[in-house]
């Protein structure tokens, strides 16, 4: 099982500091391509060394909370999580806010990789229990 991490590198005049936004076991690598570091989907495709992702091949541009929610859902598709879940595994806090930061970044991703209609697509609101990535 291969682990993939966010990192955040932060380059000052004497030091260099690194701080990982988010960590994750890839639980289904047959959704990984050959190279191991693109998740290939119908009409989506995410570049984990790159950070990037492609929507019909064109560039989606996402903050690091978008990119990070994406992966936790797209390396586990059909999965339920909960909201807690992803806020746990993305913001590494156990406290806090969860559903409101949850919805507003499914929210955004939702509006940024189907922008025609949001409510189709990837993500998936399973009521009552969470969220799913889930491939058309």
């Amino acid at each position: 099982m291969e682990k993939i991490e966010i990192i955040m590198r932060r380059a000052g005049k004497d030091s260099i500091s690194e701080t990982v936004l988010a960590s994750f076991d890839v639980a289904h690598p047959s959704v990984l391509n050959q190279d191991k570091n693109i998740l290939n989907f119908p009409g989506l495709s995410i570049h984990l060394n790159e950070h990037s992702v492609y929507r019909d091949r064109r560039l989606v541009l996402l903050t690091h909370r978008e990119f990070a929610v994406l992966i936790y859902l797209a390396q586990h598709p059909k999965w339920v999580f909960s909201a807690k879940q992803i806020y746990s595994a993305v913001w590494h806090k156990e406290d806090g806010d969860h559903g409101t930061a949850v919805s507003n970044i499914v929210g955004q991703l939702r509006r940024k990789l189907n922008p025609d209609d949001p409510r189709e697509g990837y993500i998936r609101t399973i009521v009552g229990a969470g969220y799913k990535f889930e491939i058309p």
